[in-house]
């Protein structure tokens, strides 16, 4: 059935595209009988001329439509939208974000389904299995990208781009966009911008922790973190884990480990499109990787590797050693349990002026960062942005409106959508762009009256300064951008749909067997054997078969693309 609606798709964007072609060459005629009346009534038609363009501009987009005065016809846009589902004030926002929108795009009629992370990948599949329309759809690490596209749930930006999102071009620019087009040379998927270098993680400590430490100590942490980038080595691992012992070993020695640790965590992030907490190695699907540096792009295995073995071991010393608590896999507390929770976590502090103080105040105690990061690097924005799925109505004006949430017209209307209403949901404070929101500082909560996240839709450049963000250092990161290092399979993207079986079966291995292993909570003395029997249950769930289809595509990427380190 998805094939047959493919083919009427492919009909009619086709259909579309000669009456397109059609208006513009009739288009072309008007223009210049228009020119050439013009030359004939002079000065007399100047202000008839100054008229039409104040209309066209107040009616369009930047560059985003024809010269047609005329309007429109109304359509209404079906948008399904991942976050924290509806709010109190959801309706009024969204109602004053239709009537900011309707100043550029006249005759946009909306209607949103707004769905919490967590229901938003099961939800959205039965919606486009049932045929539902749905014009444009927030998409991110809940899906993968390269198997929703091969499935043919997904429709490309291109046809509609040169005429409807030229703000998204020039915003981007080819080389971004590039690195995210498909194997087919199209793009479907266009990011929220919130910078596209390594997203900015911390090591947040509790302060009757960090107190503990002396200068020398915090800055050989961080040191550790830098020394590790771009080094796939056992060695480097060891060194970040020595330092996030010393750090359990002082607590508990003064008496300040409440929870310790809530798990070794794994420093080599094969995190399918995230970014890498270190740069040493590089997913290319949600489960193998390939080493930084090595030429022969050979695909590895995710866990029956040297790394992993470190990992699994450390985690059951520290479990021994009380670092870890013998009941932290079921005590669902730990994390909100303040001074006796856990002595550090990982965390982002992307756009934060003062990450402690905003930190601070969600947790409710003291706390202290530690910065992890050294030079940026450019990643994929696959993590959040939009896409077009194949029930799509009206993709063109889809794009029409995405393009406005990236142009400086658009600017308030993207600020309704994240912040909500002056006077009811923020306020201004010193000047136009900077606000109190008075739902509370940090990430929105879904207790708040209205307030989203910044990185949905559109562009992060476009926020207010808040309490907890600022303008200045998203522009930053936009200009990091420029010299980041570009890695060599950065564009890859694995189609999973010839082993999705296998897949499936291996992450439910996956599921089951690692949160033991990663918490130590067989102990030195039984981890090795329990992590064997991981291992086999990975062979028999197809791994092999899995991680040579891996090699198969990368081998295809490289030879076509002439990639290399």
């Amino acid at each position: 059935m998805k094939k047959v609606k493919m083919n009427e798709r492919k009909e009619e964007m086709d259909t579309m595209k000669g009456e397109m072609n059609m208006k513009i060459r009739i288009l072309t005629i008007l223009l210049a009988a228009l020119f050439l009346l013009g030359l004939f009534t002079g000065c007399a038609g100047s202000s008839t001329t100054a008229a039409t363009a104040s209309t066209t501009a107040k009616a369009t987009t930047t560059a985003a439509t024809t010269a047609a005065t005329t309007e429109p016809p109304e359509v209404t846009l079906h948008i399904f939208m991942g976050g924290l589902g509806p709010q109190k004030d959801t309706d009024e926002v969204l109602g004053y974000l239709e009537e900011q929108v309707n100043e550029y795009l006249p005759n946009t009629r909306f209607e949103w389904t707004l769905l919490t992370f967590k229901e938003y990948k099961e939800k959205i599949h039965k919606a486009l299995a049932a045929g539902e329309t749905i014009d444009l759809q927030w998409f991110g690490w809940k899906q993968n990208l390269a198997t929703e596209i091969a499935d043919g749930n997904l429709l490309p930006f291109d046809p509609y781009l040169a005429e409807f999102g030229q703000d998204i071009l020039a915003y981007y620019g080819d080389a971004v966009l590039d690195a995210h087009r498909y194997t087919d040379g199209q793009l479907y998927f266009v990011p929220a911008w919130q910078g596209l270098t390594n997203v900015h993680q911390n090591l947040i400590v509790r302060k009757s922790v960090y107190d503990k430490l002396t200068a020398d100590e915090v800055a050989s942490i961080t040191k550790a973190f830098v020394d590790a980038e771009y080094n796939p080595t056992v060695e480097a691992s060891k060194g970040i884990y020595d330092k996030l012992e010393l750090i359990l070993a002082r607590a508990k020695e003064t008496g300040t480990i409440g929870a310790g640790a809530r798990y070794v965590d794994n420093f080599f992030a094969f995190n399918m499109g995230d970014a890498e907490w270190r740069y040493s190695f590089y997913s290319v699907s949600p489960i193998a990787h390939v080493d930084f540096g090595d030429d022969s792009f050979t695909v590895i295995d995710n866990w029956d590797n040297d790394q992993m073995r470190l990992l699994f071991e450390t985690a059951a010393k520290w479990h021994d050693a009380g670092y870890i608590a013998s009941d932290v896999l079921s005590n669902q507390n730990y994390a909100t349990a303040g001074e006796d929770g856990f002595v550090y976590s990982i965390g982002g502090v992307q756009g934060m002026t003062d990450p402690e103080k905003v930190l601070s105040e969600q947790a409710g105690i003291d706390l202290k960062c530690i910065e992890m990061g050294g030079p940026d690097q450019l990643v994929l924005g696959v993590a959040t942005g939009e896409a077009i799925p194949f029930t799509a109505e009206n993709p063109a004006r889809a794009v029409q409106f995405l393009n406005l949430l990236f142009s400086p017209e658009g600017k308030s209307a993207y600020r309704t959508f994240i912040y909500g209403l002056e006077g009811k949901h923020w306020e201004k404070t010193t000047d136009e762009d900077t606000v109190n929101v008075l739902g509370g500082a940090g990430d929105p909560s879904s207790e708040w009256n209205y307030g989203t996240y910044n990185w949905l839709i559109g562009t992060s450049e476009y926020i207010f300064n808040t309490q907890g963000a600022s303008v200045e250092l998203y522009k930053q990161y936009k200009e990091n951008e420029k010299i980041a290092y570009v890695q060599p399979v950065l564009s890859f993207m694995f189609d999973s749909s010839s082993v999705s079986l296998e897949e499936s079966q291996v992450l439910a291995v996956r599921d089951e067997y690692w949160p033991v292993l990663q918490t130590g909570s067989k102990g030195v003395t039984g981890w090795e054997a329990y992590y064997q029997e991981f291992l086999a249950k990975l062979d028999a769930a197809g791994y092999d078969k899995y991680l040579a289809e891996v090699q198969k595509q990368l081998d295809e990427f490289v030879a076509r693309t002439g990639a290399k380190w």
